[in-house]
C-alpha cells in the first residue's frame, strides 16, 4: 500500500528510485489517481491490466469502466474515499473478463489529494483473494462468503436469494 504522507520520515528524503523500483516490481498492480481518476502514476502491472481489455481501463489518461453502470460505480468508490484502506469488487458484466478488486486509500500530500490504489484481477483463485480480506477486516463466516460471491461475480440479487 502506498504510504500517506504524514507517515513518511522526516529529514532526508530516501532515494526515490529505491521505491520506484519496488513498486514496478512488487507484483501488484498500483495507480495513483486524482479524485476525478485522472492517472497521475501507474506501475508497469497496472499499464498491462488497464490495456488488456479487463472491467477497468485507461480512456484519455482517466481511469474508467467500459459500461456506464460499472463507471458509475467506480466514480462512487473514488467520491467516497477518504480514509483507506477501502474495497470495491467491479465486475464487468461479461463471462469473458474477470472482476477486479480495488483497495484504495487516501493520500494527502502538500500538492493535492490523491488516491492509491491496488487493482487484482480474479481469477480461478477467489478463495486466495477472500482470505486475503478476511484478517484484514475480521470478517465473520458469513461476510467471508458474500465476499467469496462477489469475486465469484454473483450478483446481489443472487446473494440475497441465497442467505434467504
Amino acid at each position: 500500500m502506498l504510504l500517506a504522507a504524514d507517515s513518511l520520515p522526516k529529514g532526508p528524503v530516501p532515494d526515490v528510485e529505491v521505491f520506484q523500483d519496488w513498486l514496478e516490481t512488487e507484483g501488484g498492480a498500483r495507480l495513483v489517481v486524482e479524485r476525478s481518476g485522472r492517472i497521475i502514476w501507474s506501475n508497469a502491472r497496472a499499464r498491462r491490466l488497464l490495456s488488456e481489455g479487463s472491467c477497468l481501463t485507461m480512456t484519455a489518461g482517466q481511469l474508467a469502466a467500459p459500461h456506464r453502470a460499472r463507471h458509475a460505480e467506480l466514480r462512487t468508490f473514488l467520491d467516497n474515499l477518504n480514509g483507506g484502506p477501502e474495497v470495491a469488487v467491479l465486475t464487468s458484466g461479461e463471462e469473458t473478463k474477470p472482476p477486479v478488486v480495488i483497495i484504495g486509500c487516501a493520500l494527502r500530500v502538500d500538492s493535492g489529494d490523491y488516491l492509491g490504489l491496488r487493482i487484482r484481477q480474479v481469477s480461478d483463485a477467489p478463495r486466495l483473494l477472500v482470505a486475503d480480506l478476511t484478517p484484514a477486516y475480521r470478517l465473520t463466516g458469513s461476510e467471508r462468503q458474500v465476499v467469496r460471491w462477489l469475486v465469484e461475480g454473483e450478483t446481489a440479487e443472487a446473494i440475497s436469494k441465497a442467505n434467504g
